[in-house]
């Protein structure tokens, strides 16, 4: 952004850098908070308009981008790259899924994506560790369980930002976003920009634009064909999709 031209402005985290916190264990809507606060503050020093100021993220951070222009709605736009149509947590097990369903099989990944999903409700808070430790039990014998990713259950961190679900932030959202996934994405469901842009509604998609990438992955790399595909690179349509349309608003 800044090599296109823009000011541009990347705060640390919660716990980076010099910033007190962590991260890890705020809520979606808290990290926004702070996101809400450094904007006021860009606002602020470099006496720029909100009406010329837009946010971007990709994956986590791309959830965050409808809460926020609901929250400060004078906001010129927003890009959101990589983002779930579903809870982080139903993202996570779907990553979960696309990378095991090989070893395990498609006749037994249906099965052992419920104990997998037990395993993040229990991170979720959702659950107790008595049930979660009863699921355990019950498929400990079978061939697949050693595929199943399970922590120290004493040491779990719980994590309520995987009940988070940036889909209701969409609705009645007024403000010009630029939606962007890749068709290699292998942790968002692969039917996101579709309920995205179905959540949205026709009348706001005229402020919004929907692109898929193709070989693009979850961060924008391009899977192409390729004698040494050692080394990705990123998709040669990606940075020019984003300022193009900045460009025409």
């Amino acid at each position: 952004f800044a090599k296109a031209g823009y000011i541009s402005f990347h705060i640390d985290k919660r716990g980076t850098g010099i910033s007190d916190g962590n991260w890890q264990l705020a809520t979606i809507p808290e990290l926004c908070e702070d996101d809400l606060h450094a904007l006021e503050f860009l606002h602020q020093s470099e006496k720029i308009d909100y009406a010329d100021i837009g946010i971007k993220g990709s994956s986590q951070g791309a959830t965050k981008v409808p809460y926020i222009l609901q929250k400060e709605p004078k906001l010129g736009f927003g890009i959101v790259v990589s983002c779930p149509a579903s809870t982080l947590l139903e993202s996570d097990l779907n990553y979960w899924r696309n990378n095991n369903v090989e070893l395990i099989g498609k006749e037994y990944i249906d099965e052992a994506s419920k104990l997998q999903e037990s395993v993040f409700q229990y991170i979720g808070a959702n659950i107790s560790k008595p049930t979660l430790e009863g699921k355990i039990e019950e498929n400990k014998s079978k061939t697949w369980f050693h595929n199943i990713w399970i922590p120290d259950l004493d040491q779990v961190e719980f994590d309520k930002k995987l009940n988070y679900s940036p889909l209701p932030y969409f609705k009645d959202n007024n403000s010009p976003m630029l939606i962007i996934e890749g068709t290699q994405d292998k942790i968002i469901p692969a039917s996101s920009l579709e309920e995205i842009k179905n959540v949205i509604g026709p009348k706001k998609n005229r402020k919004s634009t929907f692109t898929s990438l193709k070989g693009a992955d979850h961060s924008m790399m391009f899977k192409g064909k390729s004698d040494f595909p050692y080394w990705s690179s990123l998709h040669p349509d990606y940075l020019n999709t984003m300022f193009n349309w900045i460009r025409k608003l």
